[in-house]
């Protein structure tokens, strides 16, 4: 069963004026520059391969529960 507030599917990005505008599930929505779209980015990146190495390590299992 999947924990409240965790999110499996991915957020949408486009640009408008020079602006991203990301969408997320549930609603969450936020406006970027270009820069700090692109400092996001990358941080989800170096973010989701630890992510994936915990998971392979089994360290997965300390999230708190709702």
């Amino acid at each position: 069963m999947p924990t409240p507030g965790i999110h499996e599917e991915a957020g949408i990005a486009s640009a408008h004026a020079g602006l991203i505008m990301l969408d997320g599930p549930n609603g969450i929505a936020i406006t970027l520059t270009a820069n700090a779209a692109e400092g996001t980015g990358l941080s989800l990146l170096r973010a989701a391969e630890i992510a994936r190495e915990q998971v392979a390590a089994g360290e997965d299992k300390d999230f708190p529960e709702e």
